[in-house]
């Protein structure tokens, strides 16, 4: 039986252009140019508080203001906890898997609130892992926590003012 190999390979690099998402490649292309700017200027703790407004302004997406207010809050003190303690427990290998096997198993949890709350709780472990990978480094947990609340704090003031404009 003779191999087609070399017809795989041009099926495989073949780009139907008809099925081209053009925006969403350039918006994520631009993504994550922002991220390399953002962490170029402001250093790893402008990023972190970056990713923690993102994060948390997602969180806070619906509902009055009351209720966005009540869940940004949440997700700020939980991800500056989460941030601390990652931190603090990132110096040997199982308080890591430990740390993030109880945010993953929270962030699952979250999921039987419904469609935002799982989103927020996959956000917490995404933040978690994150953490986690950058206490590896010359870094510094206060700052890291700090990054979180500041990013989060910061992301509510906008919401609010959004929001009381009108």
């Amino acid at each position: 039986m003779p191999s087609d190999a070399g017809g795989v390979i041009a099926r495989t690099l073949d780009i139907d252009w008809e099925q081209l998402k053009v925006k969403q490649g350039i918006a994520a292309t631009v993504a994550v140019l922002l991220v390399v700017v953002v962490e170029a200027f402001f250093g790893t703790a402008g990023f972190q508080a970056t990713i923690a407004a993102v994060f948390v302004l997602l969180a806070g997406r619906s509902g009055d203001l009351r209720t966005r207010m009540l869940h940004m809050g949440l997700i700020t003190l939980l991800g500056t906890s989460i941030g601390l303690l990652a931190f603090i427990s990132g110096t040997t290998a199982w308080q890591a898997a430990a740390v993030f096997a109880g945010v993953t198993y929270l962030g699952g949890l979250a999921a039987a609130y419904g469609k935002a709350a799982a989103g927020a709780g996959m956000f917490l472990i995404v933040w978690a892992w994150a953490t986690l990978l950058a206490s590896f480094r010359d870094s510094d947990p206060d700052l890291a926590a700090l990054a979180f609340l500041l990013g989060g704090g910061v992301a509510m003031i906008v919401t609010a003012v959004r929001v009381h404009r009108g």
